[in-house]
């Protein structure tokens, strides 16, 4: 029987078949209790002591294999193993860090890039292009636009505002009277080959000279507020017809100012 006393703290524990299974935590006379941070399975195992042959030195050696003996056994390098397991752990997690970076890093390589909208140039072509808004129903945009889309439709071809009348003496266009101009400013940019003629009229009030003058500032301003719409300058004639061809009666208010009109003439088409 070994002197229990000969059993120290830290020697290595050896079974009959050179296996180490860990080193010792403490003795007593009924064996020995292993360290778990030196064994197989990380837990105390106690070994007793009718399985101890002798101690050499700083090392147990018992009578039974490894086998025999209820606890997983380690091999005789499983304490440095241990060891190396713990030692080469952070480099293993160290190397699967680069690993996920670097597939990261491909994935962006990888996408295309963002498509950035390439800003165009809106030429006056595009802009003649585009479709009108459907103008409101019996309005002289209305009209001219269902004359332009009869392919029969014959030229020259005269149409009267509906609503575009002036005040007395005036050739400023109502605020009133916009919308029409500009549902036909639409229609006359979606028809780029047409070409027209503005005609402003006056009542018989005055003198025929300046009614021919107002008869122009009244064609000049409605010319000018289509273009101001993308209607092109060049496709636009003006004209005064004066006081002349009065469409109704220069004896009454109203007649009159049926009389103070526009017409458009389209030219071409």
């Amino acid at each position: 029987m070994v002197d229990v006393h000969e059993l120290k703290h830290g020697m290595k524990v050896v079974t009959a078949d050179g296996r180490t299974l860990g080193t010792i935590d403490n003795a007593s006379v009924d064996g020995i209790k292993l360290a778990k941070n030196s064994t197989a399975d990380g837990q105390h195992h106690h070994v007793a002591a009718d399985r101890i042959a002798r101690v050499e030195g700083n090392t147990v050696h018992l009578n039974v294999s490894a086998a025999e003996l209820p606890l997983g056994a380690a091999t005789t390098t499983h304490a440095h193993t241990t060891g190396d397991k713990k030692s080469i752990l952070p480099w293993i997690l160290g190397a699967l860090a680069a690993i996920i970076l670097l597939a990261l890093l491909l994935s962006q390589c990888d996408r295309e890039p963002d498509a950035t909208p390439v800003a165009t140039e809106t030429t006056a072509a595009d802009v003649s292009a585009a479709p009108a808004a459907v103008p409101a129903a019996g309005t002289i945009a209305s009209d001219v636009q269902s004359y332009l889309a009869d392919a029969n439709g014959v030229v020259p071809r005269t149409f009267t505002f509906e609503k575009l009348n002036f005040d007395t003496g005036s050739a400023a266009i109502r605020d009133a009277d916009r919308a029409d101009l500009d549902q036909l400013a639409g229609v006359l940019t979606s028809n780029p080959n047409v070409r027209v003629r503005i005609v402003g009229y006056t009542d018989a009030q005055g003198a025929a000279q300046p009614n021919a003058e107002l008869g122009a500032q009244r064609a000049k301003a409605v010319a000018e507020a289509l273009t101001a719409k993308g209607v092109a300058a060049d496709r636009i004639e003006t004209a005064s017809g004066g006081e002349s061809n009065p469409t109704d009666t220069n004896a009454t208010a109203g007649g009159r100012f049926e009389n103070r009109r526009t017409e458009l003439i389209v030219l071409s088409r």
